[in-house]
């Protein structure tokens, strides 16, 4: 049990690590495409399904379901005016999940206060007003909850990954022959090359001509779904 415990801990805080490097990049959604693991279509699953699979149209969409989890844990649409959501999350009589949102507006998304803060020594020392353990404390609950609100929407862990096929592989039919003839074989392949040399393309184009529907696909990401332990 406690080994079993360990291995749940680490996956949270590699997903909580993950999440915080892409609210970094919530103001550059082709770059959040490009980096993030977040904006895989694994994660985003039906999300992505009809949008621009582009890594700036999957930041896009990443974008939209992170606003979409504050707005679930501020109850109601989000105000546009800076000062009346300090007002509200600062109500004593408010729902708790609006505190969560002030400080995640004021230390990432930086839409609606104004002016927007030049350091975090402003946010806890001048707006806040509630020294730096306080701060980091309640930033850290807020970005755990925005995560399980995303986790929430998205569901990621209950569905099969399912690889993109590209509509043509030029030049590799005596090689898809090859691993095809090796698999079935019960021999084990590995594809190995410089990034972009179409190694996932091969191996997507094999699983998609697999003769049976006995195929898992499943894409290892460093410090995201890389832990096996369990």
């Amino acid at each position: 049990m406690p080994t079993r415990l360990k291995a749940s801990t680490a996956r949270s805080a590699a997903f909580i690590e993950q999440l915080k490097q892409a609210l970094d990049l919530i103001h550059d959604p082709a770059r959040l495409g490009r980096e993030s693991p977040l904006a895989a279509p694994y994660f985003l699953g039906d999300a992505v399904h009809g949008a621009d699979i582009s890594p700036r149209g999957r930041g896009d969409v990443l974008c939209r379901e992170v606003q979409r989890a504050l707005e679930a844990m501020w109850q109601s649409p989000l105000p546009a005016d800076g000062q009346a959501m300090l007002a509200a999350a600062l109500d004593a009589d408010g729902p708790a999940g609006r505190y969560d949102c002030l400080i995640l507006e004021l230390n990432y998304f930086k839409q609606r206060y104004r002016p927007v803060p030049r350091t975090q020594s402003e946010i806890y020392n001048d707006i806040l007003h509630i020294s730096r353990p306080t701060h980091d404390r309640h930033l850290r609950s807020a970005v755990e909850e925005l995560g399980a609100r995303l986790l929430q929407q998205l569901r990621p862990v209950v569905r099969v990954e399912q690889p993109f096929v590209p509509p043509a592989l030029i030049g590799r039919d005596e090689l898809v022959a090859q691993v095809q003839t090796a698999l079935a074989d019960d021999r084990t392949v590995s594809l190995t090359g410089a990034g972009g040399v179409g190694k996932s393309a091969l191996a997507a184009t094999v699983a998609d001509q697999w003769p049976t529907p006995a195929v898992f696909w499943y894409t290892i990401r460093p410090t995201f779904n890389d832990q096996l332990e369990s």
